[in-house]
């Protein structure tokens, strides 16, 4: 959350407005503390404040609205190799570094 994109909706934070902005940017409402934290938008004790508040309603453990947002699914990690060349079976790696090393058998 870049700190000029996510400073406005973090001043003047009330607890209901967490939900809000946990499904606007999709991260969690503990998250949301600690960037507004970090931004010099919450003092130390207004973060207490917000942590016990958020324990006391069992937020903690399970925030609310987090069944609302969609899991992420990576897609880096899937399109990994998909327009690289066909894999090599091993006795064709095999060949090639021989050749490489010039102990192929001619």
């Amino acid at each position: 959350m870049p700190a000029e994109v996510v400073r406005p909706s973090l001043r003047n934070l009330k607890i209901g407005r967490f939900i809000d902005l946990k499904c606007e940017y999709g991260v969690s409402m503990q998250a949301l503390v600690e960037r507004a934290y970090h931004l010099d938008l919450l003092s130390p004790s207004q973060r207490t404040s917000m942590y016990k508040m958020f324990s006391v309603k069992g937020w903690r453990i399970r925030e609310p609205a987090s069944e609302d947002i969609a899991p992420e699914r990576p897609a880096l990690a899937s399109s990994i190799g998909r327009d690289s060349e066909p894999p090599r079976t091993e006795r064709t790696r095999n060949r090639q570094h021989r050749r490489v090393l010039g102990t192929e058998p001619q």
